[in-house]
């Protein structure tokens, strides 16, 4: 946290589509990412107060966890109002049950046990979020699977 800034001034801010147009370019060539099709509904101009960096590791762990559980389609989403700034990454997978979700946002907890993952994703992405103001929360998606919300107020 401290090597990327977050819990500097909050002066550093990033514009989040170009970050995440960055990271979906990387993502779908991976073997899970070449299968999906990724959507950016972001509000045009939408920053955060998080250093580049910040931002990267943070958005980069939650949208590799939705890769790897996708099954056609990732999409983020992201608005802003006077009060509060949400951006919202969902996924078309099995989900993760709600009596389990709190445990998955346990550092080294994994629920999935395929692969070569740490269970680290979610518990990184929340510490990130948590120090720089916001809040992270597991719900349903619309399209299925998991919704990751980051909420930071204004």
């Amino acid at each position: 946290l401290a090597r990327t800034g977050v819990q500097g001034n909050g002066t550093a801010s990033v514009t989040i589509a170009p970050m995440i147009g960055r990271l979906f370019s990387v993502l779908e060539r991976t073997p899970d990412g070449t299968k999906l099709h990724f959507e950016q509904r972001m509000e045009e101009g939408l920053t955060l107060t998080l250093s580049e960096e910040a931002a990267f590791e943070t958005f980069g762990a939650l949208l590799e966890n939705a890769v790897r559980h996708s099954r056609s389609l990732v999409r983020v989403s992201g608005t802003a109002s006077t009060t509060e700034t949400i951006v919202m990454i969902d996924d078309d997978g099995k989900g993760i049950p709600e009596e389990w979700r709190a445990a998955a946002l346990g550092r080294g907890i994994r629920l999935d046990q395929r692969g070569n993952s740490h269970g680290l994703g979610l518990s990184i992405a929340q510490d990130f979020i948590t120090a720089s103001g916001g809040t992270l929360t597991l719900t349903t998606s619309d399209l299925g699977g998991l919704r990751v919300t980051a909420v930071w107020g204004l």
